[in-house]
């Protein structure tokens, strides 16, 4: 009630507009993906989110939709084993959120899942996203298999490899706060988390260095 209703449409007919000004220059493939996205995000809002199982998948595919929007806007290819690694992690955060809920009594929640169905989809989507992204570290043309580093023996090396541990650690520390922590909002406990947050950077700071240090 802070913001008048009147307000909330205004700007949100100004960010519709200008959002699609904009992608309506950087070509028809961005525009088509960004309309897609729009219709995701909104039967999501009135429609799938009161689905059981649904809404989790439809708010994943949500996240793997932004990933094509920015290969629509950039021409830059997305590893299909990228997309699956975005893909289980947004499974996992919807999961997670959901047990996080659970665990606050929130009827809304525990109406629709029980705690046995949402540990087992936890377990399942955290081995997902690890292993996923692995694969994508390993198989991926982007995980720098032809790099050559001057001093290092052994010839070409996998060095996307390296960021495995801070994604383990992540993962490990993302499933203790939602089996631990029953404060606040989700979101909150997610961005207040140091530890979490740590693992989030480091695991950016090591790719910089691979992508524009040692290729």
């Amino acid at each position: 009630g802070t913001i008048p209703t009147s307000v909330g449409f205004v700007t949100w007919a100004i960010l519709i507009i200008s959002s699609m000004s904009i992608a309506s220059r950087l070509g028809t493939p961005l525009m088509i993906a960004i309309v897609v996205y729009a219709i995701v995000h909104y039967l999501l809002l009135f429609v799938f989110r009161y689905i059981t199982i649904i809404d989790i998948f439809v708010l994943a595919i949500g996240y793997v939709l932004r990933l094509y929007i920015g290969e629509a806007a950039t021409g830059v290819h997305v590893s299909v084993w990228l997309i699956l690694s975005a893909f289980s992690l947004a499974l996992l955060v919807a999961v997670g959120k959901r047990r996080y809920e659970h665990m606050q009594k929130k009827e809304a929640i525990m109406d629709r899942y029980s705690v046995k169905l949402l540990d087992s989809y936890v377990t399942v989507f955290a081995t997902a996203t690890f292993l996923s992204y692995v694969y994508y570290t390993f198989l991926s043309t982007f995980a720098f298999e032809s790099i050559r580093v001057t001093g290092f023996s052994g010839g070409e090396r996998k060095w996307l490899m390296v960021t495995i541990p801070f994604v383990l650690y992540g993962i490990i520390r993302f499933l203790q706060r939602i089996y631990t922590d029953t404060k606040g909002y989700f979101q909150k406990a997610l961005m207040t988390d140091l530890p979490l947050l740590f693992s989030v950077f480091a695991w950016g700071f090591v790719l910089i260095i691979i992508l524009y240090v040692l290729t």
